[in-house]
């Protein structure tokens, strides 16, 4: 099998297009390029070709001019407890799973995720900025730490080229999700 991910020359000449776009159009391929390569390893090769023939007589997916925008303005919608995600085309877990895969897991978090992890999150937030922020929440200083998590947030959009509101959203998962966990467990 030969994959290939091809972006349009209007995404790398003259600057036309920001990075901040040029990521999210690049790791939205490669999730589909992932979708591929799970179902080739969960299923046999004449399902795989049936599933392909199928999904390609049906539509090619081409992200639009329109397409991208949307996706970047989604990227750059504040959200502070809802996930957006799942109502945009382009983010949907629909959108890149093929259907026999044997894996469990959500394109649409993996899309998140390679754009912003916890892990990629933790380099910027090391364990001892983690502690003067859990030091800053339990002296009842909110905003003094949401001031200092964000601060961590915004520097990871500019130096990972992501929209500033992404990662801020991203950023509000992270802490849901594990550490405030990390605090508890303190």
């Amino acid at each position: 099998m030969e994959c290939y991910i091809i972006l349009d020359e209007i995404f790398f000449i003259n600057g036309k297009v920001s990075n901040e776009i040029r990521k999210a159009i690049a790791v939205h391929e490669f999730c589909h390029f992932l979708a591929l390569i799970y179902a080739s390893i969960s299923t046999t090769e004449e399902l795989l070709r049936d599933k392909l023939r199928e999904r390609l007589s049906k539509m090619v997916d081409v992200l639009t001019n329109e397409q991208v925008l949307k996706l970047y303005q989604l990227l750059n919608k504040v959200r502070p407890f809802s996930d957006d995600f799942s109502v945009f085309e382009q983010t949907k877990d629909d959108h890149f799973r093929l259907y026999c895969e044997d894996l469990d897991l959500s394109y649409t978090d993996l899309f998140k995720n390679f754009l912003l992890s916890q892990q990629m999150f933790n380099e910027f937030f090391p364990k001892q900025e983690r502690e003067r922020f859990y030091d800053l929440l339990q002296s009842e200083e909110a905003q003094e730490a949401l001031d200092l998590y964000f601060s961590v947030a915004d520097n990871i959009a500019i130096e990972k080229w992501l929209p500033k509101n992404f990662a801020r959203n991203q950023a509000i998962d992270i802490l849901m999700k594990f550490y405030l966990l990390e605090m508890s467990e303190n």
